[in-house]
């Protein structure tokens, strides 16, 4: 190879070399390009988002599908008329019959709860005659046997004292 053959391969590779700065730096400046028009797409995109929002009322929108709602145009009467036919179903009818039910049940046992409290207190007080009694029956046996009581007339006003307390109501 020749000095001149050298020469020209070295400003070929030289203009190879450039030309592919020259498409790098095309390829880069378009893709900036088209992400600048994305980002100015979306910005817009945003910009009407916020403005429909804000024609709106933004705080009736609470959830994505209240915006969907309003964008499928649909008025409040069918909203309206679209949740009743929910209530309708079946299964929202058991729902309801089952918390029915079980509201009934709680008002039961609520109705028992007291009726048990309410055995439970005439069973202490019976339980406390009933103690009260025998004491006086063991009593009234001692003093018989001590003499200390005598006749039948005696014994018998006694064991009526013994019979009037559990009789007595509290």
């Amino acid at each position: 190879m020749n000095y001149r053959e050298k020469l020209l391969r070295q400003q070929n590779k030289n203009q190879v070399a450039q030309l592919e700065q020259v498409i790098f730096g095309l390829q880069n400046s378009t893709s900036a390009q088209e992400l600048n028009k994305e980002k100015k797409a979306r910005e817009k995109a945003q910009n009407l988002l916020n403005d429909m929002l804000g024609l709106l009322g933004s705080d009736d929108i609470k959830k994505l599908s209240d915006l969907s709602n309003l964008l499928q145009g649909k008025t409040l009467k069918e909203l309206v008329l679209e949740n009743n036919q929910l209530k309708n179903t079946d299964e929202h009818k058991t729902i309801t019959n089952l918390e029915n039910k079980l509201a009934d049940q709680k008002g039961e046992l609520t109705q028992v709860k007291r009726e048990k409290e309410t055995l439970l207190k005439v069973q202490e007080n019976l339980t406390d005659k009933i103690q009260t009694a025998n004491y006086q029956i063991e009593g009234l046996i001692k003093n018989i046997e001590k003499g200390l009581v005598k006749g039948e007339a005696n014994i018998l006003t006694q064991i009526r004292v013994i019979e009037s307390l559990l009789k007595e109501k509290k």
